[in-house]
């Protein structure tokens, strides 16, 4: 048995603990990725509802329509992303 648990700490155990790190890795990535969309998903409302609050009915979409033409142009403004968060 002692060559088996030597075996098994000298060779098996590295592998694990470099697969067990990437895999943590990529869930921490994703995980802020995920963060990171949803608090500018939350922003990106805020800002909508701030701009609609003392409109018309009939001002509304027109103040809409502005605003998301102001959201794609800041995303287009800051370069193209990386395309592992396009997924």
């Amino acid at each position: 048995m002692g060559h088996f648990a030597s075996f098994l700490i000298t060779h098996a155990c590295p592998g694990a603990v470099l697969l067990s790190a990437g895999i943590a890795g990529k869930v921490i990535r994703r995980w802020i990725a995920h963060r990171t969309a949803t608090r500018h998903e939350a922003e990106s409302t805020r800002r909508m509802a701030l701009a609609v609050q003392d409109t018309t009915a009939a001002q509304r979409a027109a103040v809409v329509r502005a605003c998301a033409e102001l959201e794609a142009a800041s995303r287009n403004a800051h370069g193209p992303q990386h395309p592992r968060h396009h997924q």
